[in-house]
């Protein structure tokens, strides 16, 4: 994640955005197109997982995060970099 990115997650979870929220928002965008984009859904679980990791909801930021993994080892590959930080986030979320 690069610094543009990190700030503007950092904007968000400042703001207590609460889960349920950005998951409509994440599933009206998925659901508009006949094709789910997985690249914006996996992204999506990605982002909201450290969302609720900073917020210290750890039980719904690992299943998110284990969501995200699965999808990123599905499409990508389990070592592709993007899957690797998914398993790291996993396992930073357990340890907590």
């Amino acid at each position: 994640m690069n610094s543009v990115q990190l700030k503007r997650l950092s904007q968000v979870c400042n703001k207590k955005v609460e889960a349920s929220y950005l998951l409509k928002v994440r599933d009206r965008r998925v659901l508009t197109h006949r094709k789910p984009d997985t690249k914006i859904l996996r992204l999506s679980c990605y982002n909201l997982a450290l969302c609720l990791e900073e917020q210290k909801k750890l039980a719904e930021a690992l299943a998110m995060m284990e969501r995200a993994e699965k999808g990123r080892i599905r499409v990508l590959g389990a070592d592709h970099p993007h899957t690797k930080d998914a398993v790291a986030a996993r396992v930073r979320i357990e340890a907590a």
